[in-house]
């Protein structure tokens, strides 16, 4: 009585090669794959605003000991260094992905640039120097040219697939006898109602405000009650 008092109703563990899982009290097992790690951290950590797709791979990265390096671009005229948000990191993984979320911290920083100089309020030394930062970010992203927004773009779909396909999996998912799986069946249900809709929701919403192709969001809802446990 007192061991299943501690035993939490949902809780997520990595162990070697495959996932434990416990919903809404009942246990089963799954096989670790990069959609499953996703969907592990937006439940642990449910993200107050959603998450961009290029963001949370940043964010994996990681968590499986990649080491990241400080995200900056230069000025190609200049060659003034221009610093990003502190959360821009890059990961020592292929160049393709690299480039996809450098591109998406200097969207990112772009738009954090551009607000700034909406604010009235703002002092006028102040503006000038976000005018200067966002002239060479302009600078920077021009000279990348379409390739690395290429790039993003797949970075973004690899995200979005791999979430897809782990959801898939737990869909079609079968027990020892060969019939439906009744704990990873309904785990997928409430992937399908708390994170898969409502990011598809975020997604279209800020996918007419900015660049269609970066447009890739993801978050977790939560229904009441329902806290996860790693």
């Amino acid at each position: 009585m007192s061991e299943n008092s501690h035993t939490p109703k949902y809780s997520l563990r990595k162990g070697a090669g495959f996932w434990e899982l416990t919903f809404n009290g009942r246990r089963a097992a799954f096989k670790h794959d990069q959609g499953a790690a996703y969907v592990a951290y937006l439940l642990l950590n449910p993200p107050p605003e959603p998450i961009h797709a290029l963001d949370l791979a940043t964010r994996i990265a990681v968590l499986q000991g990649k080491q990241p390096v400080s995200a900056e671009v230069a000025d190609p005229a200049t060659g003034q260094t221009v610093l990003l948000s502190a959360d821009a990191r890059i990961q020592e993984r292929s160049p393709e992905l690299d480039n996809a979320i450098a591109t998406r911290a200097v969207l990112r920083k772009q738009e954090e640039l551009e607000e700034l100089l909406q604010d009235e309020d703002q002092i006028e030394p102040i503006r000038l120097e976000a005018q200067r930062d966002l002239i060479a970010l302009y600078d920077y992203e021009k000279s990348t040219g379409p390739k690395v927004r290429d790039s993003a773009q797949k970075a973004v779909r690899a995200v979005r697939m791999a979430i897809n396909r782990f959801y898939a999996r737990l869909l079609n998912s079968r027990d020892a006898t060969g019939n439906p799986h009744p704990v990873l069946r309904e785990f997928a249900a409430h992937l399908e109602k708390h994170l898969l809709l409502p990011s598809a929701r975020h997604t279209l919403a800020r996918g007419r405000l900015t660049r269609s192709e970066l447009a890739g969001r993801f978050t977790y809802e939560p229904p009441p009650g329902v806290t996860w446990s790693p």
